[in-house]
């Protein structure tokens, strides 16, 4: 019989808004891709039945989330207290400038990004990953 190591989850809790589909895809999707996990966000997954079951699941099975905290989405902010409840390592990052986060998150430590720049993003979310999550 052959045996299939399963791939490591990352589970990406982030704005369902295509202006973030280059933070998934060219910084979270590679970064997993890189320590061979495989990332996942809900809203570009097939499957039937309740979103918050199907994200709170994921959210199980994740070995790390990383939680764009940018405009502070109240989806967001669910699946990060979620994750922490868990508890999940989680990683956040943003593009909204800090100060601007609510008070009970903004002393995180957050991996600030600027739109149109993610493919700098990847390297930094790659080290904290990393630093956070057993490899």
């Amino acid at each position: 019989r052959i045996s299939r190591a399963r791939k490591k989850l990352i589970f990406a809790a982030m704005p369902f808004d295509k202006e973030y589909d280059d933070v998934f895809f060219v910084s979270i999707v590679e970064a997993a891709k890189s320590l061979n996990a495989e990332a996942k966000r809900v809203d570009k997954e097939e499957f039937s039945g309740d979103v918050v079951d199907q994200i709170e699941t994921l959210i199980q099975e994740s070995t790390a989330v990383v939680a764009d905290l940018s405009e502070s989405k109240p989806n967001v902010l669910y699946e990060v207290g979620f994750a922490h409840a868990v508890p999940r390592p989680t990683v956040h990052i943003c593009s909204t400038p800090l100060d601007k986060l609510p008070f009970d998150v903004r002393n995180w430590n957050t991996i600030e990004y600027m739109r149109g720049q993610t493919h700098k993003l990847k390297a930094k979310l790659l080290d904290r990953l990393r630093a956070i999550a057993k490899w």
